[in-house]
């Protein structure tokens, strides 16, 4: 049975992929191309930095390859969510390219967004690596259907983290 959010999956799933290898085949000049972006942008006023602490994290697994998903209980209380395929080069060690272990979530990290079209440029990782508590099953294309999955970069207040993720483990066991 197809669905109508497969096709904008699986195009998404290509995209990452692509992203990925291209990262891969040219880090270093990629890396010099990152740094002068974020140079740029901060100059003309386009770079959002948002610094975060966070206590908790737990994981929600992709449907497809959405990209990975994270509830993050922050010290002031709320939950951030993010979600993405950027999310992935923070996740994976390749000694070979001199890609470190896995270094996100963590205790203190700043997000660069740029400021206007709301895309992550990079995370800037510092503290403890935090492991996921859980890992609850994919969301349901029906969630995502009904707009019940967060938005990348959405906080969360009102629930509680542990609220969000003991719904999130139910919906899983179910």
């Amino acid at each position: 049975m197809d669905h109508p959010l497969l096709p904008l999956l699986a195009t998404l799933a290509v995209l990452g992929v692509l992203a990925v290898c291209l990262r891969r085949l040219v880090p270093r000049q990629q890396a010099e191309d990152l740094a002068s972006c974020i140079a740029r942008l901060d100059s003309e006023g386009l770079l959002l930095r948002q610094k975060f602490h966070a206590v908790r994290a737990f994981a929600v697994e992709e449907l497809e390859d959405e990209g990975s998903h994270y509830y993050i209980a922050l010290a002031d209380g709320s939950v951030l969510f993010l979600s993405g395929q950027y999310l992935y080069e923070f996740e994976v060690e390749d000694p070979d390219e001199g890609i470190p272990g896995r270094r996100f979530p963590c205790t203190e990290f700043e997000i660069l967004r740029h400021a206007q079209e709301g895309y992550v440029l990079d995370i800037l990782c510092a503290g403890k690596v935090l492991e996921p508590e859980a890992v609850a099953a994919p969301f349901s294309i029906q969630e995502h259907k009904d707009g019940e999955v967060p938005g990348d970069g959405e906080r969360i207040t009102g629930v509680s983290y542990e609220q969000l993720k003991q719904e999130r483990l139910r919906r899983s066991a179910s």
